[in-house]
């Protein structure tokens, strides 16, 4: 009865840390979500203004 017990308790913990996870993330930024955020590293950099003062050569 004891392991029931301990099996119950560790699967309601780990129900409390997924919905207290899903909770957090779903009320993050609206405009960002886990599919937007696992596109961002292949975003482009913007380009490099030119310098007006000391202009490339």
């Amino acid at each position: 009865m004891n392991a029931l017990l301990v099996t119950l308790l560790v699967s309601l913990c780990l129900s409390g840390v997924f919905v207290l996870c899903f909770l957090c993330e779903h009320l993050r930024r609206r405009e960002s979500g886990p599919e937007h955020d696992s596109l961002l590293p292949l975003d482009d950099p913007p380009p490099p203004t030119p310098d007006p003062i000391h202009p490339s050569l």
